[in-house]
């Protein structure tokens, strides 16, 4: 992935981990890569990083 993407997740898809709803959503990316990109901070919810 490059640049910026913005989401919008439904309501049925918020009670979900993060990790596994962008496993889903991005098969192509392993679960070490979103591990990872969480850790660096490039991933964000509602403006913040992600934990």
């Amino acid at each position: 992935m490059s640049g910026v993407q913005r989401i919008t997740i439904s309501a049925e898809d918020a009670d979900q981990r993060l990790d596994r709803w962008l496993k889903r959503l991005f098969p192509h990316l392993s679960q070490i890569r979103i591990e990872k990109m969480c850790r660096k901070g490039e991933l964000r919810v509602d403006g913040a990083r992600c934990k």
